[in-house]
This record gives C-alpha cells, structure tokens and sequence, in this order.
C-alpha cells in the first residue's frame, strides 16, 4: 500500500509539469510555453491534485514551483529542463505507526543520487481518513522548497 502511495506522491508534480501541450508562445525568459490540459486550467486544481497526497504545505510549495504562466485566462507551464528527478520506488520501510501517524523510510532511484533515502511522516486526517504525507526529508528538492528557486 505504501509503495504505491509514495510512487504516486512522488510523481504528482511531473505529471502536472509534463502535461502540457506546446504552443507557440514563449515565456518572458523565451522558454516555450507548453498549455496546461482543461483539467488543470486553474491552480486551485493543480493544489487539489497535489493534496490527494501531500499535506497543504507541501502541496502549495509544489505549485508555487511549478513555473506557470497566465495568459488571456489560460494556463501554461514553461518547458524548461529539469534535472534527473528519483522518481521510481524501490523499497518502502515502516519504521513507525502510531495512531493516524506513519513514519517511512524510501529507497528511490531515478535521479543523481542514487539511491536517495526519504523519510517521511504521513497523517490521517480524522475527518476524511485521508492520508497526506506532512513531512519530506529532502530539503534539497526543488519541488518541496519553501520558495520558488531562482536560477
């Protein structure tokens, strides 16, 4: 169940990033400008998209770097390189439960660094029963930062 979880958690911002459509505008920076299909025309979805697993923290650390750009009402993210990203799940390791609250440790691999351990704390929301992962140990990913990266 974990493994699946995390894959899924992990590749959220990709899926989001990868999704587009190219056009022919260019951001102001010149990077092509790839059209966000209708189901993430608005951030507000994208944010929904990113909290089916991560908490509300995260998941706007994950939009705010996403490099989107409005225009005439339409979204777009810019098509810029992003570097090798450890993205496949190769071992999941309870190292804790207790009450709504796991503790992880994950393998992944995929990136530079490999293979990259990840711990993570996940917690089920009393209400919905919904599990969202509150804590990432990576703070090097540029994804999870609190703020947008400038190159």
């Amino acid at each position: 169940m974990w493994r699946d979880f995390i894959k899924d958690a992990e590749r959220a911002w990709l899926r989001v990033f990868d999704s587009g459509r190219r056009t022919s505008f260019l951001s102001p920076d010149g990077a092509p400008l790839m059209r966000l299909p209708m189901r993430w025309q608005s951030r507000r979805n994208i944010y929904n998209y990113f909290r089916r697993w991560w908490g509300p923290r995260l998941a706007n650390n994950m939009l705010q770097n996403l490099p989107i750009y409005e225009r005439g009402g339409t979204l777009y993210v810019a098509a810029y390189d992003v570097p090798p990203i450890s993205l496949n799940v190769s071992r999941v390791e309870v190292l804790r439960e207790k009450d709504d609250t796991a503790w992880l440790r994950a393998t992944l691999t995929g990136g530079f660094d490999e293979p990259l351990i990840i711990r993570y704390v996940i917690k089920k929301d009393p209400l919905t029963k919904h599990h969202m992962i509150v804590s990432r140990s990576d703070p090097q990913d540029f994804r999870y930062c609190d703020r947008k990266i400038e190159e």
